[in-house]
C-alpha cells in the first residue's frame, strides 16, 4: 500500500470518526436541551411560592416516595394547596378523567375518540353538572372553587406545559369548578351500569327462553356466596326436558361451532377487596381497576385545624389516597376512623318501556298525560376533524334508546346524572370520630355506588352502601317495564332506609343520640369480629336484596376465601392482614382441576400432548402461580367449558344483539355436575365429549401462539403491562414511560390476589385508626406522572412483590411553603 493511500484512508477514518462524534454530540446536546426544557414541567419540590386565595401560609412536604403532607390552618386552604399539588404532578391524568366524564376526549385526541364521547354524551353530562351546581350547598361550591383555583395556580406555576401536551401540540385547558363533578362521573361510568347493559342482556334472555328456563338461567350467581349475615340463597331448579331443552329449541343456531369461543382469554371487571376486624379496628382495602401509568391514586397526608372543635382545639390528621381531580381523601384514616370501598353492584339504572301515541311517535305516555320528547343537540368537538352533532332525544325519565334485539322504545333512567346524587360530602369523613358516624354519612355521599366498610379507634366496625339509589315502587327493576302512577321511581332512596350492618351499638346510640338503629342479631361471625366485602352479595335482608343488580355482582369465591383467611386466627396483626393480599390459591378451580384430570386420563393413552399435560395438571399446585403450567391449563379449561356449555344461548342472544353475553358460575357448576342431557350443547353427544373439546381448545390456542406446553406458564400469560397513555399511541416511548413487564402471580378474578396484565389492585392499605404508624400500603406506580420525576416509579417494585410500605409518610426530603398574596 502506498503512503498516499494510507494517508487518504487514515484521513477518511478520522473524518468519519469526527463526524460520528460530532453527530453524537449534536444528538446529545439536543437530548440534553430537550430534558432541560422538560424539567420546566416538573413540580416544584423546594422553596417558596405565592398562592392567591390562601388565608395563611401552607407547607408542602414530600418524603422519599413523593408522598405529600399538607399542613394548613383550615380545610379550604388545604383544598387549594391539594389542587396545586395535583396539577403539578398529575394534570394530564386529571384532564383525561374530566374529559372521560364529560364526553370530551375527541377534542384532544381527534376522531378516534368520537365513539367514546357519543356514549357518554347520551347522558348530557355538562347539563347535569350545571343542574348539580344549582343545588349544591354554598360550602361545597366554595370547596370546588378553591380546588379549581389551586389547580390552575399549580398549572400556571410550571414554566413548561406537561410533556404530554408538547407531544400532542395542544395547550392544557383551565380547570373549572364543575370539572371535579366530571371526574366523579367518570368513576361512576367505570363502577356503575350507566347504560342499562345488564338489564338489556336480562331482557334478551327473557325473550329467548320460556319461564322455567329463565328462572334457572336468570338466577343469582350465588353458589359461592359468603354473605356477612350468613344467609344463603336457594339454588335454582334445572328445568325439565318437557319445560325446555337445547335440542328441540333451535338446532339451526345451536348446532354450529361459535368461532368466538376460545379457551385462553380472561375477562376482568372493576372490583375490590375490603375487610375489617373488630376490637383492633384494623381495616384493609385494595380497589381493583384497570391500571396504567401514572397510577389512579395520589397519596397525601392532610393536617389542619377543625373549626367545629374550637372549644377543644384539635388538628385533623387524615392519611390516605386522593383522586387527582377531586379534593377528597377517597380511602384512608383520620386517626379515629378508617374507611374503604368495594364496588357494590347495586341496580341504579332502569329501562322505561315507552308507550308512544299512535300516529305520533314524538309523544309518549306518562302518569301526567301525553308528553312530547325533547330533541337536543350535543356538539362533539373533534380535534383535526369535523365536529360531530349528536341528537339526544330526551324524556322526563332520561334519554330515549332503542336497544338491538328488544324492539320498541325505552327511556334510560340512571341516578348518576340526578342533581341530588352528586356532591363532595365524602370530605366529611375526615371529621368522623366513630364508625356509626361514618355509616350515617356513607349513603349521603354523592359518589359511585360502593360497599363502605368503616372501623374506629374503639374497635367498632360496620358496613353500608354509598351512592344514591333509586326509590322504586311497584317493580323490581331487573326488567324493562312501563312506568305509571303506581310503577316507577319515587325519587332517590332516603339514606335512613339504606341497609347497615353494625355488630354492636356505638356510644352515640347507647346515649340516645341516634333514634334509629339497624342492628343485625344472632350471626356467629359477628362474635368473631370480622366483616368483609368483595363485590359479591353482602346480605340477605329485604332492604338489600331487591336493590342488587342482575349480573352486576361477583359470584362469591373471592369473598369466601377472604372469610376463610380472616377466620384462620383469633386475631390478626397488620402484617397478617397484609398477607391475605398474597393469597393466590384458586379454591374455586379445585373441582375443575379434577374434571380436567379425568378428561385427560381418558385420552392420554393415544395423545402424547395430553399425556404431557396430565403431569402438569396433576401437580398444578392449586395456585395462580407465575411458574405454574397446570394453573394456566385448568383456568383455560374452565373458561372453555363455560363457553361451550352456554354456546347455544350466547349464539342465539348474539343473533339478536352482538353485545349479548352470559356467565353464571352457579348455573355452570349445576349443569356440569348433574349433566342433564336436554341441556347439553347439541354439538356434542355427551358431556365427556364437550369436556374433551374444551381441553383441546386450550391446547389449540397454545399451538396457535406457538407456545410449547412445557413453557406455557401462567406468568407468560399473565405478564404485567402497565402503560402510559402516550406510549400506547407511540410504542417507541414504551421503555421511557412504561413499567417493566414481569410475570405475575394472581389472576384477574375470583381469588384474593387479583392480578391481570393491566388490571389489579390500584392501591393496597391496612390500617388501624389511632395506630397509623403500624399501617401498611403500596400502589402500582409512583406519585408523579412526569417521567423525569424521581417519584415516577417510586414504590412500583414493592407493589409488584406485594411488599408493604409504611402507611404514614417518611421523613421530609423536600419542602415548599405556599404563601398568601397581599
Amino acid at each position: 500500500m502506498s503512503q498516499s493511500s494510507f494517508l487518504l484512508r487514515a484521513t477518511l477514518r478520522r473524518r468519519w470518526f469526527l463526524g460520528l462524534v460530532s453527530g453524537a454530540l449534536l444528538v446529545g446536546a439536543a437530548v440534553l436541551g430537550l430534558i432541560a426544557v422538560l424539567r420546566g414541567s416538573l413540580a416544584q419540590l423546594d422553596g417558596e411560592r405565592p398562592l392567591p386565595g390562601l388565608s395563611a401560609a401552607v407547607t408542602l412536604e414530600r418524603d422519599s416516595l413523593g408522598v405529600v403532607t399538607i399542613t394548613a390552618s383550615n380545610r379550604l386552604d388545604v383544598t387549594r394547596a391539594l389542587g396545586f399539588v395535583h396539577a403539578q404532578e398529575r394534570f394530564f391524568q386529571m384532564d383525561l378523567l374530566r374529559r372521560s366524564g364529560a364526553g370530551e376526549l375527541a377534542a384532544l385526541f381527534g376522531p378516534a375518540a368520537v365513539e367514546l364521547d357519543q356514549r357518554v354524551r347520551l347522558h348530557r353530562p355538562r347539563a347535569s353538572f350545571r343542574a348539580t351546581w344549582e343545588v349544591l350547598p354554598a360550602d361545597q361550591r366554595e370547596t370546588l372553587i378553591a380546588y379549581a383555583a389551586g389547580v390552575n395556580a399549580g398549572l400556571a406555576a410550571l414554566t413548561v406545559r406537561p410533556p404530554e401536551y408538547l407531544l400532542l401540540r395542544a395547550p392544557p385547558e383551565p380547570w373549572l369548578p364543575e370539572d371535579t363533578l366530571a371526574v366523579n362521573l367518570a368513576m361512576r361510568f367505570v363502577l356503575e351500569d350507566a347504560h342499562g347493559d345488564a338489564e338489556i342482556r336480562r331482557a334478551l334472555l327473557r325473550k329467548l327462553v320460556p319461564d322455567a328456563a329463565f328462572e334457572f338461567f336468570g338466577a343469582p350467581d350465588s353458589g359461592w356466596d359468603a354473605a356477612i349475615d350468613g344467609t344463603e340463597l336457594p339454588l335454582p331448579a334445572i328445568p325439565s326436558a318437557r319445560e325446555f331443552g337445547w335440542r328441540g329449541w333451535s338446532n339451526a343456531v345451536a348446532s354450529q361451532a361459535d368461532p368466538a369461543t376460545i379457551g385462553d382469554e380472561d375477562s376482568s371487571v372493576p372490583g375490590s377487596n375490603s375487610w375489617a376486624e373488630r376490637w383492633t379496628g384494623t381495616l384493609a382495602n385494595d380497589m381493583h381497576l384497570s391500571l396504567g401509568v401514572p397510577g389512579i391514586w395520589f397519596r397525601a397526608r392532610l393536617r389542619y385545624a377543625d373549626p367545629l372543635r374550637m372549644a377543644q382545639p384539635e388538628t385533623i390528621d387524615v392519611n390516605g389516597f386522593t383522586l387527582p381531580g377531586t379534593p377528597a381523601v377517597v380511602v384512608g384514616s383520620n386517626r379515629k376512623v378508617a374507611w374503604g370501598f368495594t364496588a357494590a353492584g347495586m341496580d341504579q339504572c332502569d329501562l322505561v318501556e315507552l308507550n308512544l301515541e299512535p300516529g305520533n311517535p314524538r309523544r309518549y305516555q306518562t302518569p301526567d298525560g301525553w308528553k312530547e320528547v325533547e330533541c337536543l343537540t350535543e356538539k362533539i368537538v373533534v380535534r383535526g376533524g369535523t365536529n360531530v352533532p349528536l341528537m339526544v332525544t330526551q324524556t322526563v325519565w332520561g334519554p330515549l334508546i332503542e336497544p338491538r334485539g328488544l324492539g320498541g322504545h325505552f327511556a334510560l333512567a340512571w341516578t348518576g346524572t340526578h342533581p341530588a346524587a352528586n356532591n363532595v360530602r365524602l370530605l366529611e369523613m375526615e371529621r368522623a370520630v366513630t364508625t356509626w358516624m361514618g355509616l350515617l354519612l356513607g349513603p349521603q355521599c354523592g359518589i359511585a355506588n360502593n360497599n363502605l366498610l368503616v372501623s374506629d379507634k374503639m374497635g367498632d366496625v360496620g358496613w353500608t352502601l354509598t351512592g344514591r339509589l333509586p326509590d322504586r315502587q311497584g317493580f323490581r327493576g331487573d326488567l324493562p317495564v312501563a312506568w305509571t302512577a303506581e310503577v316507577g321511581w319515587r325519587g332517590l332512596l332516603n339514606p335512613s332506609n339504606y341497609p347497615r350492618i353494625f355488630p354492636e351499638l356505638p356510644w352515640t346510640v347507647r346515649y340516645g343520640l341516634v333514634p334509629r338503629v339497624q342492628k343485625l342479631r344472632g350471626d356467629p361471625s359477628f362474635f368473631r369480629g370480622r366483616l368483609w366485602t368483595a363485590n359479591s352479595r353482602v346480605a340477605g335482608s329485604k332492604d338489600y336484596l331487591p336493590r342488587v343488580g342482575a349480573d352486576l355482582q361477583d359470584f362469591g369465591a373471592r369473598a369466601y376465601q377472604i372469610r376463610q383467611d380472616l377466620f384462620a386466627k383469633a386475631e390478626l396483626t397488620e402484617q397478617e392482614h397484609w398477607d391475605i393480599y398474597r393469597d393466590d390459591r384458586a379454591l374455586y378451580l379445585d373441582s375443575w382441576q379434577r374434571r380436567l384430570v379425568t378428561t385427560l386420563e381418558r385420552g392420554a393413552a393415544t395423545n402424547a400432548e395430553w399425556q404431557e399435560a396430565l403431569g402438569f395438571v396433576k401437580n398444578w399446585g392449586g395456585r395462580a402461580a407465575a411458574e405454574s403450567v397446570g394453573y394456566r391449563l385448568v383456568a383455560g379449561f374452565h373458561r372453555s367449558v363455560d363457553a361451550l356449555v352456554f354456546e347455544p344461548l350466547v349464539k342465539a342472544g348474539r343473533a339478536l344483539n352482538p353485545d349479548f353475553r352470559y356467565r353464571n358460575n352457579t348455573v355452570l357448576e349445576m349443569l356440569v355436575s348433574e349433566q342433564p342431557a336436554h341441556l347439553l350443547n347439541p354439538r356434542f353427544q355427551s358431556y365427556e365429549e364437550l369436556f374433551a373439546a374444551a381441553a383441546e381448545q386450550v391446547f389449540a390456542s397454545l399451538r396457535e401462539q406457538k407456545v410449547p406446553l412445557a413453557e406455557a406458564t401462567w406468568g407468560r400469560r399473565n405478564l404485567l403491562n402497565l402503560q402510559h397513555p402516550i406510549a400506547r399511541a407511540i410504542p417507541a416511548l414504551s421503555g421511557l414511560l412504561n413499567m417493566p413487564r414481569v410475570p405475575m402471580n394472581g389472576a384477574p378474578n375470583d381469588l384474593p390476589k387479583i392480578q391481570g396484565s393491566d388490571f389489579g389492585p390500584s392501591e393496597r392499605m391496612v390500617v388501624s385508626p389511632g395506630h397509623e404508624e403500624r399501617g401498611l400500603c403500596n400502589q402500582p406506580a409512583g406519585q408523579s406522572g412526569h417521567f423525569l420525576s424521581p417519584f415516577y416509579r417510586a414504590g412500583h417494585e414493592a407493589w409488584v412483590k406485594v411488599e408493604p410500605l409504611p402507611f404514614l409518610p417518611g421523613p421530609t426530603q423536600h419542602r415548599v411553603e405556599l404563601k398568601p398574596t397581599p
